[in-house]
């Protein structure tokens, strides 16, 4: 739908026009940008003093009247959805250094909350996660390979437990790992490639002679 400006005599759509509940249609008579321009002609010739006095009013409003306040953001979003999403993003890459320190400082004040919204989104998107996790995996094995040797010398016990466990399921799983170790061991050499045929002829050897164990047991 659309109306016709009283300032400019322009046909142009409802969006364009502020809202003025009192009147017939809901709208203002002129568009915003004639009322943009009229307000810019009406402040350039403003005394500090007054504008300081109309900023104190309207801070003052907006305090009095949050409602209405978060009501017309609201509405004013939904009506410029797609304009404000691209001013909010221009904004944000041209404030990234003042976006951070922000964000950081609200995540400092709501720990708790923070890590429970993290962790409930983590856990409604497991998915999407692990395959995140893999991509960035794989395009950065420098900073994986970093990060785990400074979390190894950080966790002296954690990785000896972790490092146990990992060789029981080795031995257990009968993994090429445990037999190639096993194999160089018992060679007494340790620069030795072994062939998989080996590995595999090895494997089949150890879990018969697990079998006869068991049964004989």
């Amino acid at each position: 739908m659309t109306k016709v400006c009283s300032s400019c005599k322009e046909e142009k759509p409802f969006e364009l026009f502020r809202c003025l509940s009192r009147s017939k249609d809901g709208y203002t008579g002129r568009c915003k940008a004639c009322i943009g321009i009229k307000d810019k002609q009406y402040n350039a010739v403003l005394s500090d003093e007054t504008r300081n006095r109309r900023k104190d009013q309207i801070r003052a409003w907006r305090v009095k009247n949050p409602e209405k306040v978060n009501k017309a953001g609201r509405d004013y979003y939904a009506r410029n959805r797609e304009a404000e999403l691209a001013r909010i993003k221009k904004w944000r890459e041209e404030n990234k250094d003042r976006v951070s320190e922000t964000s950081r400082k609200w995540r400092e004040e709501n720990k708790e909350y923070f890590y429970a919204k993290v962790e409930a989104w983590r856990l409604q998107n497991m998915e999407r996660v692990a395959a995140k996790h893999r991509e960035w995996t794989k395009n950065n094995p420098t900073k994986v390979k970093e990060g785990t040797k400074k979390w190894r010398s950080k966790n002296p016990d954690k990785v000896k437990t972790m490092d146990k466990r990992a060789q029981v399921k080795r031995v257990e799983n009968l993994t090429n790992k445990y037999i190639n170790d096993l194999f160089k061991k018992q060679v007494g050499v340790t620069s030795i490639k072994v062939p998989l045929g080996l590995i595999e002829a090895m494997r089949v050897n150890l879990f018969i002679k697990r079998k006869l164990k068991e049964l004989s047991a």
